[in-house]
């Protein structure tokens, strides 16, 4: 799932010495994750729905990415439309989480869905 692309920001940010703050290793041939990669890696592992702002906020705190909210949003649209997120809601009413239609304008939480859940296990 790490291959290099260019037309997406990466998450490993580079410091004033050159290097990466990530503990990644300074080399040209290890390559960066998109964040496609680093949503789909976040939601996998907190298993529960969220809402862009909060995988936003999510990965401010516990990754050193350099890419912007709107970045997040793009990652989750595409990878929601190529079936690797689901959007659900949560009923307060009877204390359930469904499944949205793809199509609905609600306001949505994302899961990762079993063909994200076996993207992530190749």
């Amino acid at each position: 799932m790490c291959e290099e692309r260019t037309q997406e920001p990466s998450c490993n940010k580079p410091d004033n010495s050159g290097g990466h703050n990530s503990g990644v290793a300074d080399r040209e041939d290890v390559p960066q994750k998109t964040a496609k990669e680093v949503v789909l890696e976040f939601l996998g592992e907190h298993d529960y729905p969220h809402q862009p702002k909060d995988i936003y906020g999510g990965l401010i705190y516990s990754r050193d990415i350099t890419f912007s909210y709107r970045s997040v949003q793009v990652a989750v649209s595409d990878l929601h439309e190529n079936g690797y997120l689901k959007k659900v809601e949560i009923d307060t009413d009877e204390g359930v989480v469904r499944d949205l239609p793809s199509n609905s304008s609600k306001r949505a939480r994302y899961v990762v869905s079993e063909s994200g859940r076996r993207e992530l296990s190749e």
